[in-house]
């Protein structure tokens, strides 16, 4: 699931120089030399979850998932263990209270949500690039 973020902020920062990044004169990007060697961590997938959609754009994107599985079982799945890499910053995957993750490599944050409507297991990460 979260491929396609890393994918889809390529194709947009690509799309907002005007074209390909490696062939746009004006564009910002840093020689490869000089790109972190770290990589960005991606928040997890839960096991059999389906993609229910995806909106936003580059800058702030949230994807929903279903799942089969219990609030109960999907909330214990992203365990601070699971979530490895990320800076667990406050919440308990309520509505109420998102987790609130940041992932100090990549720059992004996220607000996980695990809910039900109307019996299904709602899975929602709001991504946000930090500046």
């Amino acid at each position: 699931m979260f491929r396609f973020v890393v994918v889809a902020l390529l194709i947009g920062e690509a799309s907002a120089c005007g074209g390909s990044a490696a062939k746009s004169p004006t564009s910002t990007a840093r020689p490869l030399a000089a790109q972190p060697t770290a990589k960005p961590h991606q928040v997890p997938e839960y096991p059999g979850a389906e993609l229910g959609g995806v909106t936003g754009g580059v800058a702030h994107m949230v994807m929903v998932s279903i799942a089969s599985d219990s609030v109960q079982q999907v909330r214990a799945f992203y365990s601070k263990q699971r979530l490895t890499g990320f800076e667990v910053l406050k919440g308990d995957l309520s509505k109420e209270s998102p987790l609130h993750v940041r992932d100090a490599v990549g720059g992004q944050e996220f607000l996980i949500t695990v809910y039900d409507e109307k019996g299904a297991t709602m899975i929602e990460v709001a991504v946000k690039q930090r500046n």
